[in-house]
């Protein structure tokens, strides 16, 4: 499912980093949810 939105599947990999992407990723995983609902 974290591949599905383009994190890596082992966020400790990248740390504090993978914090940053997924607070980012939140307006772009609510485009992804709509999309998947459709």
């Amino acid at each position: 499912m974290l591949e599905k939105i383009g994190l890596p599947p082992k966020p400790s990999l990248r740390g504090n980093n993978w914090v940053v992407d997924a607070s980012h990723c939140q307006g772009c995983c609510s485009q992804f949810t709509m999309f998947n609902r459709k």
